[in-house]
């Protein structure tokens, strides 16, 4: 290993096989006419009745108005519809139309080919199981540090 790499701080590292792994994915997504937040949110809906803009906006780890956009396009395109809740006429619910289902189908065959592209298939079950914990660890400590 190069000098210069074993120097790499550990966000850095994970933020570049973050990056490279989700460059890889919208690759794929996009070949579909989609981004991956975009894929992402549609199979949400497919195994869901409804969603609300702000469960959407959590989903994405985004502020409403980014997800507003992610809603908007995918409208735009035919994919989901935006009614009013009957129940309190305040509340936005976002479901997917049968458009938006067969994309997200055949997008999902494409997705789940990506196996060999796994970043963690170089992990033995050990090591897949003590990565997931430290990064449950992590994630907590900044939930609590975010408080």
């Amino acid at each position: 290993m190069h000098q210069a790499s074993k120097k790499l701080p550990v966000m850095s590292r994970l933020g570049i096989v973050f990056l490279t792994w989700r460059r890889y994915l919208e690759k794929t997504t996009k070949s579909h006419s989609l981004t991956l937040n975009q894929y992402y949110i549609l199979r949400q809906l497919k195994q869901k009745e409804y969603l609300n803009p702000s469960e959407i906006a959590e989903m994405l780890f985004a502020d409403r108005p980014t997800a507003t956009v992610v809603i908007d396009n995918l409208q735009k395109y035919g994919y989901v519809m935006k009614e009013r809740d009957a129940k309190d006429g305040k509340r936005i619910r976002v479901s997917i139309t049968e458009a938006g289902v067969s994309q997200v189908d055949q997008a999902a065959t494409d997705m789940e080919n990506l196996t060999t592209f796994d970043p963690i298939t170089c992990l033995s079950e050990e090591e897949k199981q003590t990565l997931e914990e430290l990064l449950v660890k992590m994630q907590n400590h900044m939930k609590n540090l975010n408080r």
